[in-house]
């Protein structure tokens, strides 16, 4: 596709997804929402340099321990928190911060000491049936 008709398509599709999202909140909105979003991921060049910028990286690769680990440390966090302070604005704000930092670090050290060990454990294992 010619650099002209790619940014041209880039445009259409957002500002398709700023109307949508503007306008219209229901289910088949949120659908061409999503969808605008994906073309736009994979037309665009800048968005290949970004996704694989090192941080986003190993983000990715404790992304799944994120998912597993953030309702538990969420729900101690807010239970300790909530019961010492009157919650505020800042009072919730500072619980995401920690509540976000200790579950990338507890998820971090699960993908480290943990995850990466037992799958070698598994392969082995595999690799002996």
């Amino acid at each position: 596709m010619g650099g002209a008709k790619k940014y041209i398509l880039l445009l259409v599709l957002l500002l398709i997804f700023c109307v949508s999202d503007l306008c219209y909140k229901t289910d088949q909105w949120n659908m061409v929402r999503a969808i605008c979003i994906v073309c736009l991921v994979f037309i665009s060049n800048c968005s290949i340099k970004i996704l694989s910028m090192k941080p986003l990286v190993w983000l990715g690769n404790i992304s799944m321990n994120i998912y597993l680990l953030h309702m538990m440390v969420l729900y101690m966090i807010t239970c300790r928190m909530a019961n010492a302070l009157p919650l505020s604005l800042m009072d919730v704000s500072v619980m995401f911060v920690v509540t976000l930092l200790i579950t990338i670090v507890l998820a971090y050290a699960y993908t480290k000491f943990v995850e990466i060990r037992l799958n070698g454990v598994v392969d082995k294992l595999l690799g002996k049936i």
